[in-house]
């Protein structure tokens, strides 16, 4: 018997085959349960049912009508029949296939969709064998530009309305809807609009006729000339889980893979789209040494040539949030046991406190799915849209349920339809949270920020932004206000492998996971895998660091999978490190001022390793692409440097 209060299951049959599903489940869910496959165009698993396109039908015993399956929730004892079993339902279906091929072009041969277009898949095993329609096809001119990424076809559109209620219901970015009535429907944009949403490359996946095509992929490639990988997206600490497509070894598509622990099936435009620095001409294929310019060299010369110049020398190490767990668990321990210096960072903000120490210790504390669920989410100096986009559309989906979202910024983000901002000068962040943890008064946005979280309690989430480890005390009083109120509490990296770093112990006082150096007992937990550590003593953070080469107090500078006039604050200060530091050995992606030598270019789409980003840790890429003659494996590539020295 189940317990008070406990929803009761639903068992029904489908073509004579009995389930049991919870109550509200749609007959469309039910059926896919069995391995029962029902025709759909509108229907989305992460989209609200709409019943736009009518081609699920089934029939349901007792009933005088057909019912699409896809709008109708179970019911006890109910008995459905899908076009298997019902002759009614297989000739509604192939009467509406007919139909909505109509005025649809037969351009299969050069729409991008062909060959992997549902529309294609369905008319050729549930629709008609030939059409009676003879009379001349509605046309439209194509492409439409809807933004210089998204074309629209729109005499290939079946008004299925996945397009608009992705942009209504999951992104919230109204650009594109549905024009007109009747006849003369159609997806459209308002005059003179661009479809500016950072989200608009999804509309392009879920279409299901070829409607909606990616600009970029317009003509390029057949499904059957494509080789396919999955991978995780390096653009931000999100960890999307991402499928790359390739033609003859070159990038040409990126796609988004279901995951609902992570993005759903949903992935940002610049995870979509910014995939062509892997194959840029400007990227490093060999080693190079700047003795006459830059020259070619073998990693034996080069790794010599750093290992010449690093004896006896005093020597740090900076990297950036570009590599994978490995590369930085490998650059940790190469550092620290043959260079013998603890003078290594990879952040670009250094006030991580106490909050820090804890986020590289344990496990992670909030998972997308904690966002999602959280009955109240505070966000401290956090725009998730352009940090950390995945976050956004959780959070979002979170404010649909129901949750209280508060936003502590300098600026209105895009979470101001869903959320509370409570305004604040630019770097007075921390001032706010002491206003809060102390007590505000009843009725201003500070006391409903308490008030929402102390009611939320253990369901509340604390979220810390990057810029937040900018003021010595931020990350510690974001984590002393989760605390207060029983909230779960996560810092929230900006790049994909600045996690990983930390973990890995890529910091100048803290060792892999999280193990403080200065202290014995967690120092010798280390060493007794390592073997003994030459300098107890914490280094330098990054800033330190570039101080110290402008001051000629270092004589080698290794960076690896990092520009320093581009990734640091103070590209003056970094230059003038550049400037009078004796040697810099780099490892970068590509050729420029702060490169030479460099043994090799840090490929995030060679190689199979591990990225941890903002969820979880997530396998990366199993070798896509063409990564250059003889490579080294990444994480591997220290060991002849080490040797060397």
């Amino acid at each position: 018997m189940s317990p008070p209060g406990a929803a009761e299951a639903v068992t029904l049959t489908i073509d004579g085959k009995e389930v049991t599903v919870p109550p509200g489940t749609l007959i469309i869910r039910a059926a896919e349960q069995l391995g029962i496959e029902i025709p759909r165009f509108c229907d989305h698993p992460l989209l609200e049912p709409i019943g736009a396109c009518r081609q699920c039908y089934v029939e349901v015993e007792g009933q005088r009508k057909l019912f699409t399956s896809c709008t109708t929730a179970v019911a006890p004892g109910m008995a459905v029949h899908s076009q298997n079993t019902s002759e009614e339902a297989q000739t509604a279906q192939v009467a509406n296939l007919e139909f909505l091929l109509l005025n649809h072009p037969l351009d299969c041969p050069i729409c991008d969709r062909g060959g992997e277009c549902p529309l294609q898949d369905q008319a050729l095993e549930f629709g008609p064998g030939e059409s009676r329609y003879r009379e001349p096809k509605r046309v439209f001119a194509k492409p439409l530009p809807l933004s210089p990424l998204v074309a629209l076809d729109r005499e290939r559109c079946v008004l299925c309305a996945r397009c608009t209620r992705f942009c209504d219901q999951i992104s919230g970015d109204r650009f594109i809807e549905l024009f007109a009535r009747g006849a003369g429907e159609q997806v459209a944009i308002a005059a003179g609009e661009d479809f500016r949403s950072p989200f608009s490359g999804n509309t392009i996946q879920i279409c299901p006729v070829g409607a909606l095509t990616a600009t970029p992929y317009r003509f390029v490639a057949r499904p059957f000339d494509l080789s396919s990988v999955d991978t995780v997206c390096s653009h931000c600490s999100a960890g999307c889980n991402v499928r790359l497509d390739m033609r003859r070894g070159e990038i040409v598509r990126v796609l988004a893979r279901d995951n609902l622990d992570v993005n759903d099936a949903w992935t940002c435009d610049k995870g979509r789209f910014a995939f062509r620095f892997a194959d840029g001409g400007d990227r490093l294929t060999t080693p190079l040494i700047r003795d006459r310019g830059l020259e070619p060299a073998s990693f034996a010369e080069v790794l010599g040539r750093v290992a010449e110049w690093s004896r006896g020398r005093r020597v740090a190490f900076l990297t950036g949030g570009r590599l994978m767990d490995e590369d930085y668990y490998a650059l940790s321990k190469l550092a620290r046991t043959v260079f013998g210096t603890n003078d290594l960072d990879h952040r670009r903000h250094f006030h991580g406190g106490m909050a820090e120490e804890t986020e590289a210790a344990g496990a992670m504390r909030v998972t997308y799915q904690d966002v999602e669920r959280a009955g109240a989410i505070l966000l401290v100096d956090l725009d998730a849209e352009q940090e950390v986009p995945i976050l956004h559309l959780r959070i979002r989906k979170a404010a649909a349920r129901g949750a209280d979202v508060f936003v502590i910024h300098p600026r209105r983000t895009r979470l101001w339809d869903v959320a509370e901002h409570v305004a604040c000068r630019p770097g007075q962040e921390a001032s706010v949270l002491e206003e809060v943890l102390e007590g505000s008064d009843r009725g201003s946005p500070l006391a409903r920020v308490r008030a929402a979280l102390s009611k939320a309690g253990t369901s509340a989430v604390v979220l810390a932004g990057a810029g937040l480890a900018e003021h010595p005390l931020g990350p510690d009083l974001a984590l002393r206000l989760a605390g207060k109120f029983g909230a779960r509490f996560a810092m929230v990296p900006r790049r994909a492998g600045d996690r990983g770093a930390l973990r890995a112990g890529v910091h100048p006082a803290l060792l892999p996971g999280g193990r403080r150096l200065t202290v014995d007992a967690e120092r010798a937990e280390v060493e007794a895998v390592w073997g003994p550590l030459p300098n107890p003593s914490a280094g330098r953070n990054a800033r330190q660091i570039l101080e110290a080469c402008a001051g000629r107090q270092l004589d080698v500078l290794v960076m690896v999978g990092v520009d320093p006039l581009r990734d640091f604050p103070d590209a003056a200060l970094a230059m003038r490190a550049l400037d009078n530091v004796a040697h810099r050995p780099a490892c970068p992606a590509r050729t420029g001022r702060s490169s030479p030598p460099s043994p090799w270019p840090w490929g995030a789409t060679w190689g199979s390793r591990h990225s941890t980003g903002s969820a979880r840790r997530w396998p990366g890429s199993s070798n896509p692409g063409n990564p250059p003659s003889d490579p080294p494996r990444g994480w591997t590539r220290t060991g002849p440097s080490g040797s060397t020295t």
